[in-house]
């Protein structure tokens, strides 16, 4: 985390050893924990085991973590340094980092709410999927504050996922456990974000 983004700095480590203690969530504030479910429903997207697993009648939140801690580390492996398909677990980050920090949001309520404006934007099929998931994990967050546009447009430039000074890369759901690399030029983002209704819930 800095000042101009996130990501931005940094060294690639393979951890040693991976830890989970699903009790510890019982100690978290309520914001913390929901949190952390913005990113179990962009790893619902991702894999359709996990997306399955949310949305079963009894859901085992402990066997998800797990799912997609796996997830996660397999396609670290296969892509150490993002040169391709780690890419896919931006997800809903491009959006959703401009969120964090010109809305000052938890990263996974910013990631929550990238990936919605994502799929409101650009593959709006996926929207009542992305409302089931939501019910089943019994989270509800409200927009609560509008983000200055200016200021969203701002750290939307400076994202790692800029690739040219006029391009930057989308994840982009085809269908459940399938996802695109996509390139789209930053004035028609600021256009398509204009243009939207969805303009008048996110900001000002």
């Amino acid at each position: 985390n800095t000042s101009s983004g996130k990501n931005l700095i940094g060294s690639f480590h393979l951890p040693k050893k991976v830890s989970i203690c699903a009790s510890f969530l019982k100690t978290l504030p309520k914001i913390d924990y929901e949190s952390g479910l913005g990113e179990l429903i962009k790893y619902a997207f991702l894999d359709r085991d996990i997306y399955n697993s949310i949305l079963n009648e009894t859901i085992d939140i402990d066997r998800i973590i797990v799912q997609c801690a796996l997830f996660k580390d397999q396609v670290v492996k296969d892509d150490f340094k993002e040169g391709g398909r780690r890419k896919i677990l931006n997800l809903g980050h491009t959006f959703g980092h401009a969120f964090e920090k010109s809305g000052n949001l938890m990263h996974g309520i910013a990631v929550y709410w990238g990936l919605k404006l994502i799929i409101d934007l650009y593959s709006p099929k996926f929207s009542q999927s992305f409302l089931n998931l939501v019910s089943h994990l019994n989270l509800n967050l409200e927009f609560k504050d509008k983000v200055d546009f200016a200021s969203f447009i701002n750290f939307l430039q400076m994202d790692k996922k800029k690739i040219t000074k006029d391009e930057i890369e989308f994840i982009l759901i085809n269908e459940v456990g399938k996802v695109s690399i996509e390139k789209k030029s930053l004035l028609s983002v600021e256009s398509d974000l204009k243009k939207s209704e969805l303009y008048f819930k996110y900001f000002k």
